[in-house]
């Protein structure tokens, strides 16, 4: 097993929230030549959240945190701020061969649903891979602590629902953990913690659709020119309700106290330093406007190629659609 010659097909489930960022923050992210698509100050960015059962790297968990939609014409999709996936060798192919800003990462279950019935995480006893489970045995002391942080109330995110300091509810937690090497990690504290809305896990699971999507790359030290690449999506599309987002406050900021904590990035601006590269916190406390579940999912990726921007004399008129702003893919 392993990453053969393109197209490259994943199947899983996957949740995708749509959030508001602000453009500023988005822009630290995406690189100059590409056209960020704002609104009053906002872009599109979010969360792709996914459980593949079968890859060219096997079984894997996957989090794209989405910095905002970018334009091309006449292309648009949102922009990967971050890839974090729970297989060495995904990684690595993210890397070298798509020019992700992929980061190897454990995903630690904090809290079960109330019934395997709404259970989307552990449905169907998937399977981890063996890089997973040795990398989130190595760090569950971090996961444990981001969990007690949240908790503790100076673990919020700035006090919105999608980012709410309460525990209530049925719904599962996942603790995502940046376990990469060197400069590309992040110790001490998880990127997040993930509230999952409670799902059904059969009936009728929404219409299945089918889309032919672009993504965009690169601007990468492995790959510093820009690419292009087509995701075909086949899978079953169903609204559900909002993640909550939890974001806990750094070891720096730990015992600031009060329910409004607003995790390490303001809290390192608020004492004069600046916040660790892989922190992402003022990305994902976004306000979410929606959340969709993928069911029964099948992604065939292309590999990438060269992407050729316009002239800067073309005209940039069309505003992009919103089924463009997809998460890239492998």
């Amino acid at each position: 097993m392993g990453y053969a010659a393109a197209p490259w097909t994943f199947t899983g489930r996957a949740l995708y929230q749509l959030s508001l960022v602000k453009a500023d923050e988005a822009r630290k992210y995406v690189p100059p030549e590409l056209k960020l698509v704002e609104f009053f100050g906002y872009t599109l960015g979010g969360v792709y959240l996914a459980r593949y059962d079968g890859s060219p790297a096997g079984s894997f968990d996957e989090c794209v945190a989405m910095a905002g939609l970018v334009w091309n014409p006449p292309t648009s999709c949102a922009w990967a701020a971050r890839v974090y996936v729970s297989n060495g060798e995904a990684r690595d192919h993210g890397v070298r061969s798509v020019g992700l800003p992929s980061r190897l990462a454990a995903f630690e279950p904090l809290r079960h649903a109330a019934s395997s019935s709404k259970a989307w995480w552990t449905r169907g006893g998937s399977k981890e891979s063996g890089r997973e489970r040795s990398s989130s045995s190595s760090s569950s002391r971090s996961g444990s602590g981001s969990r007690e942080s949240s908790s503790g109330g100076s673990g919020g995110s700035g006090g919105r629902e999608s980012s709410s300091s309460g525990r209530g509810g049925g719904g599962e937690e996942v603790a995502l953990i940046n376990v990469d090497r060197g400069r590309r990690g992040l110790p001490h504290r998880p990127v997040a913690v993930f509230q999952l809305p409670a799902l059904p896990a059969g009936g009728f699971l929404g219409p299945r659709l089918r889309l032919s999507l672009p993504s965009f790359s690169g601007g990468t030290a492995e790959h510093p020119g820009l690419l292009q690449y087509s995701c075909d999506l086949a899978t079953r599309v169903m609204p559900v309700a909002p993640m909550r987002v939890l974001l806990p406050d750094s070891h720096e900021a730990a015992g600031s106290g009060g329910r409004g904590g607003r995790g390490a990035a303001p809290a390192a601006a608020a004492a004069g330093r600046a916040p660790h590269p892989e922190v992402l916190d003022l990305l994902l406390n976004g306000w979410p406007l929606a959340c969709l579940a993928f069911s029964d999912m099948v992604m065939r990726v292309e590999e990438p190629t060269r992407l050729t921007l316009p002239a800067p004399s073309e005209k940039q008129h069309a505003l992009p659609a919103l089924a463009a702003v997809l998460p890239q893919k492998r």
